[in-house]
């Protein structure tokens, strides 16, 4: 299976960044400078471009729909190094900290210059990790039962198409 490069998953990681501000409509006059800027809209999915075109009137629905994308971000943020370890899966991320996010928006083309994958036996131990709390979850919600302890259905959805985006270049985003 292709893994994506460095490269692509830190053009990843800018868009994402553009994305979630948008969902969350955090200083969106600047982070609209920003991707203008830098270029970042070149990095969007189309759905994301379409999103971002809204310029801070989607639905809340929408907006709630791509603000989920943060954990898939963060998934990004640990595959290029920038988190020892991925968060618990049993709730949302509200912040990511890291000073690869901060290079990220100070300089992306710094940022995607100096991107490196963590080594791959690293990647397959998170998509496993990740593939064995989505079958407890598909299991449990099978027989109509709560989802079991320490796990949250969307974050583990979400993470783990980040991961198996990573994984396999064939895969799309959306």
């Amino acid at each position: 299976m292709p893994v994506r490069n460095s490269t692509e998953v830190a053009q990843r990681v800018l868009a994402l960044m553009a994305i979630i501000d948008e969902a969350r409509r955090e200083q969106l006059d600047l982070m609209h400078a920003w991707v203008a800027r830098h270029g970042i809209a070149r990095y969007f999915t189309p759905n994301e471009a379409q999103f971002m075109a809204a310029r801070g009137h989607a639905t809340k629905a929408v907006r709630v729909d791509f603000s989920w994308r943060a954990e898939g971000l963060m998934v990004l943020v640990w595959a290029l190094g920038g988190l020892d370890e991925c968060p618990p899966l049993d709730r949302p991320l509200t912040n990511i900290a890291s000073p690869l996010i901060e290079l990220a928006a100070r300089s992306p083309e710094e940022f995607i210059a100096g991107a490196r994958l963590r080594p791959l036996p690293e990647l397959e131990t998170l998509d496993r990790t990740l593939m064995d709390a989505s079958a407890k979850l598909r299991e449990t919600r099978m027989r109509g039962l709560p989802d079991p302890a320490g796990l949250d259905f969307v974050v583990v959805y979400e993470r783990s198409n980040a991961i198996a985006w990573v994984l396999d270049s064939r895969e799309g985003w959306d």
